[in-house]
């Protein structure tokens, strides 16, 4: 029972987005635990005690990352009925299963579902507390990425920017759930075509993320992809030189061991033909 709360406390210290929760443990070791955890609980209090559901959630979080995801919506979908039969809809519980969910459903590009948790989800925050919480903010950015793929790019664009708004409201510039907002949203205005607003977002989260001395590679290769890519379809090849060449400059810097210098050096050169400084 010991091992029992002490895995569960470490479930309740989980991000809000659930999948970076027990990053730092192996999931070789995660999962047997959190099953003996589950497995007390259940002995103890019977299957769907409210003590137990963060737990569950930890371990279909970390069947999920282990790679067995048509394993983690199972008992996500199974730990959805628990709660429902537990404490309902109105529970903070029920809001972590079911953005648990739209999350896997995205993962696994099922789209309809996804969307269909996030509407639904959205919904009962706003009915429970209001439309400006963190919560909603972070439910609209996730729509709105869903949106982004299958849906309507209006309305796409319209959830991004109003997360983008609340978590200026709600949370720290630098927070990384306000950052992620702000990426969906410029992915959203650049898709729309909207390459100005979406250059101008792009640039200011480069030069925050280096402010902050944060370096989320993924988010920093999203970034500068894109706005080479908007300097290209706006033939804007000399702000292009410009931009690459301190890109390279600070690869070399850190190391040119990544890939991505090395795709960077040809995008350089393709744009230094276009200048016609290279033949």
């Amino acid at each position: 029972m010991e091992l029992a709360k002490l895995v569960r406390n470490l479930g309740k210290d989980s991000q809000p987005s659930g999948f970076q929760s027990l990053a730092t443990i192996a999931y070789d070791q995660a999962l047997p635990l959190l099953e003996s955890a589950i497995n007390a609980h259940n002995e103890e209090f019977g299957e769907g005690h409210p003590g137990s559901i963060y737990t569950l959630i930890n371990y279909c979080s970390a069947l999920f990352r282990s790679g067995q995801h048509e394993a983690a919506l199972e008992r996500y979908l199974k730990t959805k009925e628990l709660v429902l039969k537990t404490v309902g809809t109105d529970h903070d519980k029920y809001f972590k299963v079911m953005q648990h969910l739209s999350g896997i459903y995205t993962e696994l590009e099922r789209y309809q579902e996804a969307e269909a948790c996030l509407r639904e989800n959205l919904e009962l925050q706003i009915s429970r507390k209001d439309d400006s919480t963190f919560e909603v903010a972070v439910l609209l950015r996730g729509l709105a990425g869903v949106l982004n793929r299958t849906g309507d790019p209006a309305e796409a664009e319209e959830c991004a920017r109003r997360a983008v708004d609340i978590f200026r409201i709600v949370a720290a510039e630098e927070s990384f759930q306000a950052i992620v907002a702000r990426k969906v949203f410029a992915h959203v205005l650049f898709n729309r075509g909207k390459y100005a607003e979406a250059l101008a977002e792009l640039l200011d989260l480069i030069e925050l993320t280096q402010k902050i001395g944060s370096d989320p590679f993924e988010l920093m290769i999203f970034y500068q992809n894109v706005v080479v890519e908007i300097y290209s379809r706006q033939e804007r090849w000399e702000d292009a030189e410009k931009f690459l060449a301190n890109i390279l400059s600070s690869y070399r810097e850190k190391g040119t061991e990544s890939p991505a210098y090395a795709e960077y050096q040809t995008k350089y050169a393709e744009v230094l033909k276009k200048l016609g400084k290279l033949t």
